[in-house]
């Protein structure tokens, strides 16, 4: 079981570091896919995806909070791959980071066969 809690003045004050103008709500229609991918065969309704879609997007929002701490300790500006990483077994999701290595490496291979790509075409029309 995952555990995560969140005492009311951390999210105070997530808010209060975190505004961002508008919504926290992913596309439904992403939600939508993601929960069709997980499990094919259940139903939920419409508001129970906008409530999903909500919690999502303020979990992003705090996933990237965590992060940008990182990144700022090591007196960076710019979030990596890595910061994202620690920062989910900093809030207790690391045991999702097997997966998202896995993940992360294969995005890497394909950005690399695109570029590549796109030097061999560039290398032809010479």
């Amino acid at each position: 079981a995952i555990h995560m809690t969140l005492s009311l003045t951390n999210s105070l004050s997530l808010n209060k570091s975190m505004s961002t103008k508008g919504s926290y709500e992913l596309p439904p229609t992403a939600v939508s896919k993601i929960i069709s991918k997980a499990n094919p065969n259940i139903k939920v309704k419409k508001d129970a995806k906008q409530a999903i879609s909500k919690a999502a997007g303020i979990f992003v929002l705090y996933l990237a909070h965590n992060a940008n701490q990182l990144c700022k300790n090591s007196k960076r500006s710019t979030i990596q791959a890595d910061d994202v990483l620690n920062a989910l077994n900093d809030i207790e999701f690391g045991e999702f980071n097997d997966e998202l290595k896995k993940a992360l490496i294969s995005y890497r291979s394909e950005q690399q066969q695109i570029k590549e790509s796109k030097k061999q075409k560039k290398a032809e029309k010479k």
